[in-house]
């Protein structure tokens, strides 16, 4: 490894930022960020839900959010409403298995009225979950990336990166780099074959007015969620619409059934929250691995080339955490025995093939 030359970060988002931010700090040497469109986080950074979330059905992946909610409840680089969130199901045991009584509390059916405006639909369950609030991921993305290039970070715009085995590729001309970072999203397959998929997921946004200072709520049985959003109501239906080969030029497109998909779930189980007025609507893309784990380090195949994606879902509360576990063999940062776990859980090593794909 040529300690003169650069590291090379692929992907300006969230993800990207963080390493970055991480990198920086930690590490000393040359620092290059690419980002393939005219924009840093124009894709999953800014087409979330900008909830920090600590629940996850992997239990690895669960823990990381927990450190990334208590991240954002100590930063000071960005916006954070700290309201909390409410967590329902019954029909199956993925509520009663998130259940930790030392960060939960379960609430009557009267509370979560009181809360939401909302009553609970019969036979659930709810527990609230004081660690989760609402986020400005654009602030942040913004705090990161103008932290590092006052430190001296190179942020390229408009800059396609390829790989040909180990050998990098940017707008064409080859670069040398002593450690590379795919942290690209929905594009990290494209520079080297990992088990990961892009998803599509609709976000609506209703004139509906919610009580000030409630808690966001995610339905687990129903796979639905919604927040307070100003003076209007974000909600999503949890699709996932398997995109193959996303444009970075534009988001996904608005399929003319998810609308009709999210009244129908909540004319099952919230139907206070009817009839929709929509004042807006778009598709967001989410990068998730087969077990809902990330994919952070080096990869086994060049250990020169190190991971930090398949963030899904997560992107917004566990970026910073990520980061710092995605280049530790860079910064030598100490780690404690929960984040040796976490490396070892989140790691590209994990996947019995790493030919493996997702189809449609």
């Amino acid at each position: 490894m040529n300690s003169a030359q650069p590291v090379v970060i692929v992907g300006a988002g969230l993800a990207g930022a963080a390493c970055a931010h991480e990198l920086i700090q930690h590490h000393n040497a040359p620092l290059i960020l690419v980002e393939q469109t005219n924009q840093p986080g124009g894709h999953g950074s800014a087409q979330n839900a900008a909830l920090v979330r600590s629940h996850a059905s992997n239990p690895h992946t669960a823990a990381l959010a927990r450190q990334g909610a208590r991240w954002w409840a100590q930063q000071n680089l960005a916006s954070f409403d700290p309201c909390g969130s409410i967590l329902v199901g019954g029909r199956s045991g993925e509520l009663v298995a998130g259940f930790r009584p030392q960060d939960h509390r379960w609430l009557k059916p009267q509370e979560v009225l009181e809360q939401t405006g909302h009553p609970l639909p019969v036979g659930q369950r709810a527990f609230f979950n004081g660690l989760d609030g609402i986020a400005a991921p654009d602030e942040l993305l913004e705090a990161l990336l103008t932290s590092c290039q006052k430190i001296g970070l190179d942020l390229r715009l408009n800059c396609r990166a390829r790989l040909e085995g180990e050998t990098l590729y940017l707008n064409g001309e080859e670069q040398p780099y002593q450690a590379l970072v795919i942290a690209a999203g929905a594009w990290s397959r494209d520079l080297l074959e990992l088990p990961v998929q892009s998803f599509a997921r609709h976000l609506f946004v209703s004139q509906t007015e919610q009580p000030t200072g409630s808690p966001w709520v995610w339905d687990l049985d129903e796979e639905l969620y919604w927040r307070r959003q100003g003076s209007e109501t974000l909600l999503s239906a949890c699709d996932e619409r398997v995109v193959h080969h996303p444009d970075p030029s534009q988001w996904p497109s608005v399929a003319g059934d998810e609308e009709a998909n999210l009244n129908e779930k909540l004319a099952r189980s919230w139907p206070s929250l009817l009839p929709l007025r929509l004042s807006s609507s778009w598709s967001g893309l989410r990068v998730l691995t087969p077990d809902d784990g990330l994919v952070l380090g080096a990869d086994p195949r060049y250990p020169e080339i190190l991971w930090c994606t398949g963030l899904g879902g997560h992107g917004v509360t566990c970026s910073v955490p990520a980061a710092r576990l995605a280049v530790q063999s860079l910064t030598r940062r100490a780690l404690g025995d929960e984040d040796k776990d976490l490396i070892k859980a989140h790691s590209p090593n994990r996947f019995a093939t790493l030919s493996e794909t997702w189809h449609s």
